[in-house]
């Protein structure tokens, strides 16, 4: 899905920037993270959120000088962890750390976008494709992404978008969002041009401009 958004904003003379999960970037281990113990779970979650926000800090920074509209596409944010975390681990996370939840979640992104997991509505399609942070239970997947949605639904702009179409057109919406966002008419190019194979479940779009 990544691929067809840069596709479709290029098209319109945006430069993209599309970025990887920073987790599937940044962790290597042989067990699927719900099979690790709890103190594993928390210093990796730690590391993740900060590797996502070095990593984002940077990409902002190397497109300041750019001399044209720029779009930058983040698979994942920094509170996506909160989802895998009890709460009074995650406040302790923030405590040992000095973060500020409403900082994470509402000053890095201009717009969130989140993308209900296939378990929701679609579960033919869920897959785990040896994805470490995807369960394997199904109904450990729901709970997750229902956590994930509530994490960031405090942010200025949010929207979910359902399984309530099928790929194609879950991501026209996604599309059309982003467009209201910036300004422009989505209708200035046609979806048909798109490249629609998708290789992963995207679970939300944080935009920058």
């Amino acid at each position: 899905m990544l691929k067809s958004i840069e596709t479709f904003f290029k098209n319109l003379d945006w430069k993209v920037c599309s970025v990887p999960e920073c987790a599937s970037l940044l962790l290597k281990w042989d067990k699927p993270f719900y099979d690790l113990k709890d103190e594993q779970k928390y210093e990796i979650l730690k590391d993740v959120i900060m590797f996502t926000m070095d990593m984002q800090e940077q990409i902002v920074n190397s497109v300041q000088s750019i001399e044209k509209n720029v779009l930058i596409i983040y698979d994942r944010g920094t509170i996506d962890a909160l989802a895998y975390l009890p709460r009074d681990k995650w406040q302790q996370m923030l405590l040992e750390n000095n973060w500020s939840y409403s900082d994470l979640r509402d000053s890095r992104y201009d717009q969130v976008i989140h993308l209900v997991s296939t378990a929701i509505g679609a579960k033919a399609n869920y897959k785990i494709d040896n994805h470490k942070f995807r369960p394997h239970n199904i109904e450990l997947a729901r709970e997750l992404d229902n956590a994930t949605a509530t994490a960031w639904q405090n942010h200025a702009c949010f929207d979910i978008i359902d399984n309530s179409t099928d790929f194609r057109g879950k991501l026209w919406r996604v599309i059309e969002i982003i467009c209201h966002e910036l300004g422009i008419d989505p209708k200035q190019t046609s979806l048909e041009h798109l490249c629609v194979e998708c290789a992963y479940i995207l679970q939300r779009i944080p935009v920058g401009h």
